[in-house]
C-alpha cells in the first residue's frame, strides 16, 4: 500500500485502507456522517427521556395541587329556616364575668334532604329606628336530620369571647337571624 492510499483510523491512529469504512484493528467506523448521526441519534434520545420526565412531573404537580384544593362542603343555608326565635336583651349572665351580652333563643328546622352537621347564624340587634345596635356569628356543631327541628341558643358567650354590649338592654328592640352556612356530616 502507498500513503495515498492510507490513512490514519479516527480511533486506535493505526494506518488503514482510505476506502475503509471500519478499522480492522479497533473496528471504529471512519466516516464522518456517521458520527455525526450517532450523536443526533443520542440527542434525540436525551430530548425523548426529557420530554417524559417533564410530563410526569407536571402530572404529579398537578395531582398535588388539586388534592390540596379541596372543594368547601356544600352549604345548605337555604334548607335551614329559624321557626321562632327571641331576642334575650343583655344581661349578667354569671358572676364570674360580669359583662353583658344580647343572646338569642330559638328553633332552627332543616326543611332538606340532607342531616346537618353543622351550622352558622348572624345575629343582627337593632334599636327602636331599626338601626343596627349590634351583630355576631354563632358557629355550632349539631346535628338537625331532614324534616326535624333543634331548639337553639346563640350568645357572644358561646365561645368565651366576651364583650359589653354595644347600649343599654333597653335599646335591644328586635332582631334578625339569618343562617349563613350550614354544612352536611362530612364522610
Amino acid at each position: 500500500m502507498t500513503a495515498d492510499s492510507q490513512r490514519l483510523c479516527r480511533g486506535c491512529f493505526q494506518p488503514i485502507d482510505r476506502r475503509s469504512r471500519k478499522c480492522p484493528h479497533c473496528h471504529a467506523y471512519q466516516q464522518k456522517g456517521f458520527i455525526w448521526a450517532a450523536w443526533l441519534g443520542v440527542l434525540l434520545a436525551a430530548v425523548f427521556v426529557l420530554g417524559i420526565l417533564t410530563d410526569v412531573l407536571l402530572t404529579i404537580a398537578d395531582h398535588r395541587k388539586q388534592s390540596l384544593r379541596r372543594e368547601p362542603p356544600p352549604n345548605y343555608a337555604d334548607v335551614v329556616e329559624v321557626q321562632e326565635s327571641r331576642l334575650l336583651p343583655p344581661a349578667i349572665h354569671t358572676e364570674q364575668r360580669p359583662q353583658t351580652v344580647p343572646a338569642v333563643i330559638g328553633v332552627l328546622r332543616n326543611n332538606g334532604t340532607q342531616p346537618i352537621a353543622s351550622i352558622t347564624l348572624q345575629i343582627r340587634c337593632y334599636d327602636s329606628q331599626k338601626k343596627i345596635v349590634d351583630t355576631f356569628q354563632w358557629s355550632y356543631a349539631l346535628e338537625i336530620q331532614p324534616g326535624s327541628s333543634v331548639p337553639f341558643k346563640a350568645s357572644e358567650s358561646s365561645y368565651g369571647n366576651l364583650r359589653p354590649a354595644a347600649l343599654p338592654p333597653e335599646d335591644y328592640v328586635s332582631h334578625e337571624v339569618v343562617v349563613v352556612k350550614a354544612h352536611p356530616p362530612t364522610s
